[in-house]
């Protein structure tokens, strides 16, 4: 599906579970030569976007700081977390241990494809980075290894994509939002999408 418009509406639309994202493709190491594969290298083409990124967390939509995507957004006092990690296990939320009901089952009853509204927590990420010389001129492709369970990308304050699919990677072309200079990556993070009906599992 290819929108330019995100809207929270998709969290609970089981139509709309990717937006902008690549087609599913194999995983394999990619070189220039057979040169750099042979001396397993790391990858010059790849750039990782792991270590400490700017956070923010609320308890639902309605509280979330809805423009932080903005490229003259002011992050101050936001923070910082771990990617890849668990919020939970970084001092926000709390773990869910359930593998028979609903998570949300005795606190709030939402009705399918539907999400609590006064409980979904939002995690608000921000990570700025300059691109390496290596990758000037090329394609580039931003690339989440696993999101629970549904999140929002900006690239320099352009919508990107939208994604639900749990731990399944998703890809996005942003060959057009990148710049020279620092660019800013925003993402924002659902608990709960439509697809938590069919992935309830011990988190």
């Amino acid at each position: 599906m290819k929108s330019e418009k995100p809207t929270l509406n998709w969290l609970s639309d089981p139509r709309v579970f990717e937006v902008n994202r690549e087609e599913a493709h194999s995983d394999h190491k990619f070189y220039q030569s057979l040169e750099e594969a042979v001396q397993e290298r790391e990858m010059p083409l790849r750039q990782s976007l792991n270590g400490s990124w700017h956070f923010y967390y609320t308890e639902n939509p309605a509280l979330r700081p809805s423009d932080f995507y903005g490229e003259n957004f002011d992050y101050g006092g936001w923070p910082s977390i771990e990617v890849p990690g668990h919020i939970q296990l970084q001092g926000w939320d709390k773990c869910q241990y359930i593998n028979s009901l609903y998570p949300w089952d005795g606190y709030h009853e939402p009705h399918a494809p539907e999400v609590p509204k006064e409980y979904n927590p939002v995690g608000s990420y921000l990570k700025e980075f300059v691109l390496n010389p290596e990758l000037k001129g090329k394609q580039f492709y931003l690339s989440f290894q696993g999101v629970e369970t549904a999140f929002y990308v900006w690239v320099n304050g352009n919508f990107v994509g939208y994604n639900e699919d749990s731990f399944t990677p998703a890809e996005f072309e942003i060959s057009s939002y990148v710049h020279d200079g620092v660019n800013r990556i925003a993402v924002e993070v659902y608990k709960w999408s439509s697809a938590s009906w069919i992935q309830d599992q011990d988190f």
